[in-house]
């Protein structure tokens, strides 16, 4: 289901044609911007938005508190929507974390888009901040790359040869490494290294963010924002913590109560991995969205 103007009359006319053909339908939104994108059209449009959703058998949430976004609508809405949380696309073996001392140097790791309401510059003067407190104990692995979006406005880095400058202006090349979009291997291994995956996000979009599953996956302590649907993948205080949007100040205090205590920081992991396992994993994804989708085939 898109909530962009050009993709909405596509999904329109997709479902325009299964209708004459006399086809059920099932809409599924994996983000959470419904909202924003509704209440930026004109009248008209938000008149075919509605008529659309009104033919609409069923629409595919991530989570309940993202279905608050519907409300714009009316509540003709409410029966139809149906709450199915993400799942990374396959199983991972639990990581086996080493036992940590306070005194050791901590990897923090980003990996998400580069815009600003995603919080990866909050992230930088947070470890600039750290580093002023404690030299070269805390080391950040950035991971992304730049995208353009109407929602950014005020861009001070665009592109890789300004954010090393930014990172060199603040001092912060020997504690910062910017590796760009990551795949495959190398992001495991980047996952596997990390201590805190770090994601303040803030962007209005933001439905329920895979990178965050995929840290719950590697048993990661998440420092993110109650945001979205965030707040149904991490629980303050058990296995991450929350943050206010554009406070690189919060993000420091998280990051030094989270590695200030061992134990503390090992129940973090493991009730990551638990939340991962619980919901999140890709057996778990399926069995929820396979009866969804075969209540509306031939052959249910």
């Amino acid at each position: 289901m898109s909530t962009s103007f050009f993709g909405f009359f596509r999904d329109y006319l997709t479902i325009g044609f299964a209708s004459l053909l006399r086809r059920r339908t099932i809409l599924h939104l994996h983000g959470g911007g419904f909202e924003e994108f509704y209440r930026r059209q004109n009248a008209i449009v938000r008149h075919l938005i509605r008529s659309n959703l009104a033919r609409t058998d069923k629409i595919i949430v991530l989570g309940d508190l993202l279905k608050e976004q519907f409300c714009v609508v009316g509540k003709f809405v409410e029966d139809k929507l149906i709450v199915v949380p993400n799942g990374f696309p396959r199983d991972l073996p639990e990581p086996k974390r080493i036992a940590r001392k306070l005194a050791c140097r901590f990897e923090l790791l980003y990996l998400s888009s580069l815009m600003p309401s995603k919080g990866y510059l909050d992230v930088l003067d947070a470890v600039s901040m750290l580093n002023n407190l404690f030299p070269n104990k805390f080391h950040l692995n950035l991971c992304g790359g730049f995208i353009s979006a109407s929602t950014e406005v005020g861009i001070a880095v665009k592109n890789a040869e300004e954010l090393k400058g930014y990172i060199e202006n603040r001092g912060l090349e020997d504690i910062v490494t910017y590796h760009g979009q990551v795949i495959g291997n190398e992001k495991e291994e980047l996952f596997i290294t990390a201590d805190i995956f770090l994601l303040p996000t803030y962007y209005p979009w933001e439905g329920q963010p895979l990178s965050i599953i995929e840290a719950l996956a590697f048993s990661l302590p998440v420092i993110t924002c109650r945001h979205k649907g965030i707040p149904e993948l991490v629980e303050d205080g058990i296995n991450g913590l929350f943050v206010n949007a554009g406070s690189p100040a919060e993000i420091r205090r998280a990051v030094l109560e989270i590695t200030s205590d061992d134990e503390r920081y090992f129940r973090f992991c493991s009730a990551s991995r638990e939340r991962y396992e619980r919901f999140f994993r890709r057996d778990v994804h399926l069995s929820r969205l396979i009866p969804v989708v075969r209540g509306f085939s031939k052959d249910a």
